[in-house]
Parts: structure tokens; sequence; C-alpha cells
């Protein structure tokens, strides 16, 4: 039976579907996570957005979805879990080429805009996705014009901002960007999946490298 959009449901879910039941998992998350600093963020996010026609695409990345089960931390369980049933169905990809840091970090990386001005579910002022890497990949140091909030889901990854050291910030962590400020990750034994949020600027600018 096809889904109202008109295209076939994916395990029982059109893409519309899934990522409003996502939509709803995160922003329940933010609800707990977000301190009272970030909070004005949440105002920001429609209740009701309206949903955009979209098609799955999945990404090598996605291999390490069971792995990103088992490294998630008690609070952020269920939504890491509700992205792995769903991740299928979603429409992931990746704004570098092999250009930017090599052909092994393409199959290592991923993420999934969930709402914005290009997901699923549309937002002009705020975009708030997934991003996903695998075992032992480093992303470099970049910044772009777009405040970002990160919210660690799985993983316990390396992170830096500015000229700080790397420190490890395990599930449940929620990391500041301001605009411009450089920051990087990198990967250690397990794969990490991360909420992130951008606001201010160009909401689909490609980060500068460096």
């Amino acid at each position: 039976m096809r889904g109202m959009s008109g295209r076939e449901p994916i395990g029982g879910r059109t893409p519309d579907a899934a990522a409003a039941t996502l939509y709803r998992a995160v922003c329940g998350l933010l609800q707990e996570v977000l301190p009272a600093a970030r909070r004005d963020w949440l105002a920001m996010l429609p209740g009701t957005p309206a949903a955009r026609p979209t098609a799955p695409a999945p990404l090598p990345v996605l291999d390490w979805l069971p792995q990103i089960r088992a490294c998630a931390g008690p609070g952020t369980q269920a939504l890491a879990d509700t992205v792995a049933d769903l991740a299928g169905t979603l429409p992931w990809g990746q704004n570098y080429s092999a250009a930017d840091f090599g052909a092994a970090f393409q199959a290592r990386y991923g993420f999934m805009e969930l709402i914005g001005p290009r997901g699923p579910l549309a937002a002009a002022d705020i975009a708030c996705g997934l991003l996903m890497f695998a075992p032992g990949t480093e992303y470099p140091q970049h910044r772009h014009e777009a405040e970002e909030i990160y919210v660690v889901l799985a993983g316990r990854a390396e992170w830096r901002a500015g000229d700080e050291e790397y420190a490890v910030a395990p599930p449940g962590a929620v990391l500041h960007r301001p605009s411009w400020s450089p920051h990087a990750t990198r990967m250690g034994a397990e794969p990490m999946l991360a909420l992130y949020l951008w606001r201010g600027g160009d909401l689909m600018q490609k980060s500068e490298i460096g």
C-alpha cells in the first residue's frame, strides 16, 4: 500500500512519516539537554513544520549503525535507537568531495538535515539534523558563519574549539560553537553520531576548511 504522498512505505513508514517521528524525538531530547543559556533555540523550532517530498538516500557510513546503538549513553539511547531504526528511510548527504579530505573520508561520514532550508521538514531560520562518522575518522578544523550546537548521541569522540586542546565529549554532551569559530573532531575506536543545530547566516553554506 502506498502512503498519502504516493511513495512506497519503507518498513511500514513513508519518508515523511519517518522524518516526523524523528523530529518529535529530537525535540523531546533537546527539551531535556539544552542548558538554560541555549533554550532560546527551542523557540525557533516550529511545532508542526511543513513536509517536503524526499527520497531515501543511504550512505556507506550507515553500516556502523549497529555499533551506534551500542555506544549511546543512558540519556541518548532512545534517540540513537530511533535514528538506527529510521536511517534507511531518510535523505542522507555529503557536502564535501574527495578533493577536500580524500576518497577514504567520503565512505566514513554523512549528514542528514532533518529540518531546515533543504530537509524533509521545512524551516527558514534554523537547521537541525544528524552528523555521523565511522571510527578512526578525523573531521579537520573548519568554520562557518552559522552559530552551532552539537549534542553527542553516541560515541566518545574528541572535540576541539579554536586553540583549545582536544577533549573527549561523551554521549549527552552539549557543545556550542559561535559564528566563524574554528572547530574540529576526531573519532577513536567508536563511531560517532551527533545532533547539530545551525542558526544565523547562510544555513546551506559549505564550511571553510582550515
